[in-house]
């Protein structure tokens, strides 16, 4: 049986592998694209990959965890000699879970940093906040754990990694019927 703990390095284990499959996925892109193919073998500038989410405040223990996870990704990729030949670097900026902060965070990871993909936003307001730009920009966004159902209809250059507010209550409640049980309680 699973404790409390396991459960939750299990947790943060999947969110790490999620990171470092968008990170390869991200990587994979520009290894085959054919412009910035010979761009990332003439430069030996690191490719930057930005992130936004709560670094401060309340939900610093949501943004934190996923910070690391992303470190560790490319800290995975640098180790294996880069993208050809050329470093990752993160640049993180802090979004604190408010739409205003991710927005300016994001402007600031496109237009001066010159970031070719973002994880985040961590919480749903910081995603719907950099959706518009992201796609306008068309820098890939992912989300680890932003739930809002809007997220799914908020472009072509926006996606997460986890159920939606509009799903999660109707699978949970599935799972449990189909596993026998008939009532439940919830402690609020």
């Amino acid at each position: 049986m699973m404790t409390e703990l396991d459960k939750i390095k299990l947790r943060y284990s999947i969110i790490f592998l999620i990171i470092g499959l968008f990170v390869g996925f991200i990587v994979g892109k520009l290894m085959i694209g054919s412009s910035t193919s010979s761009s990332l073998s003439e430069s030996s500038e690191p490719i930057a990959i930005g992130f936004v989410g709560p670094l401060t405040g309340e939900n610093a223990n949501i943004g934190i965890p996923i910070r690391r996870g992303v470190e560790l990704a490319i800290e995975d990729v640098n180790s294996a000699g880069g993208v050809n030949g050329r470093q990752l670097v993160a640049i993180f900026e802090d979004g604190k879970c408010n739409a205003k902060e991710a927005n300016t965070a994001a402007m600031k990871l496109f237009d001066q940093d010159n970031v070719i993909a973002v994880v985040g936003g961590v919480c749903s307001s910081e995603t719907l906040a950099i959706a518009p730009a992201a796609n306008e920009e068309k820098i890939p966004i992912i989300s680890p754990s932003s739930t809002n159902p809007k997220i799914t209809d908020a472009g072509d250059y926006v996606f997460r990694v986890v159920g939606s507010d509009a799903l999660q209550g109707k699978i949970m409640a599935e799972y449990i019927f189909g596993e026998g049980y008939t009532k439940v309680a919830l402690i609020y």
